[in-house]
């Protein structure tokens, strides 16, 4: 792993437990991390209670255009699409 996606990494878990929720979506498009998956995998690994949940891609982009700049493609149904989001739960 580079110094600088580790920068990264570092960035999303930090996001992750402060409390806010993130998608793919956010994890690509935001942090630049591509394996949140694996993330979410080591934080439950160390002990974190790490929750999810469906939600619509139309919240997800809700969600990430607080941060960016995010326009769907026009030919992207939305509203018929899911996301898993992930969050921090303190003990």
């Amino acid at each position: 792993m580079t110094k600088n996606s580790n920068t990264h990494t570092i960035a999303l878990r930090e996001a992750i437990l402060a409390g806010q929720p993130v998608t793919r979506l956010d994890s690509i498009a935001i942090f630049g991390v591509s394996d949140l998956m694996g993330l979410i995998s080591d934080m439950r690994r160390e002990g974190f209670l790490i929750k999810s949940r469906r939600i619509g891609f139309r919240e997800a982009v809700q969600q990430a255009q607080k941060y960016i700049l995010y326009e769907p493609p026009k030919a992207l149904h939305v509203d018929e699409l899911t996301i898993t989001q992930y969050w921090f739960e303190p003990l």
